[in-house]
């Protein structure tokens, strides 16, 4: 019955449950259903998860995480000037869910689950806002002494995120949105890449 090397389940239900919530919704998501796709007795998600709910907040880490590193690896990845860092951010992020579509539905396009993907958990390394705001507050501070020092604690910020900060976030999402659901006819990468520049011209 079982499909996976003895170790490696916890990563299974993880790899599966992302798609099965793509799939099913929150609301028919369960473990018996996941254990049924993973090919493993009903019992068996129990041994690393105690029930639905730890299961998807797993989940909803797990991906953060990745989003994370796949920014700050888009900011590492260029010694430009800081708008052109902000610039390898966002091809970072649009290719990120365009790679990964089921990522955005669970980070940001599912209500039910915005509680457990938008910081109500720790992260090992920050969260994706805190790195983007370091990033965006550097920029505005070369350009504004206003905006040296500002906090890029998200929970210290209480809905006080200046909107010249929010902007290319704003922006680079809205247009990830678009191109993951294909309401714009572009998917080769290099012309992905020049929306991008022509967007998010920060």
């Amino acid at each position: 019955m079982n499909n996976y090397h003895h170790g490696n389940l916890k990563q299974l239900l993880l790899e599966e449950g992302i798609k099965l919530l793509a799939e099913e919704g929150y609301n028919n998501f369960s473990l018996r259903k996941l254990a049924r796709r993973c090919r493993v007795s009903h019992t068996s998600p129990y041994r690393h998860f105690s029930d639905r709910n730890e299961l998807i907040l797993a989940i909803a880490r797990d991906v953060q995480d990745k989003f994370n590193t796949a920014l700050r690896d888009a900011l590492n990845s260029t010694e430009g000037t800081q708008t052109e860092k902000i610039l390898a951010m966002g091809r970072g992020y649009v290719h990120f869910f365009l790679e990964n579509p089921d990522f955005l539905e669970l980070l940001f396009l599912t209500p039910e689950l915005w509680d457990l993907s938008c910081g109500k958990h720790d992260h090992s390394d920050g969260s994706s806002l805190e790195t983007y705001l370091a990033a965006v507050f550097q920029l505005l501070a070369e350009r504004d002494s206003d905006f040296e020092g500002f906090s890029m604690d998200p929970s210290h910020l209480d809905g006080r995120i200046p909107g010249e900060a929010l902007r290319p976030w704003c922006l680079v999402h809205g247009l990830t949105v678009l191109l993951v659901k294909k309401a714009l006819p572009v998917s080769d990468p290099k012309a992905v890449d020049q929306l991008i520049s022509q967007v998010l011209s920060v």
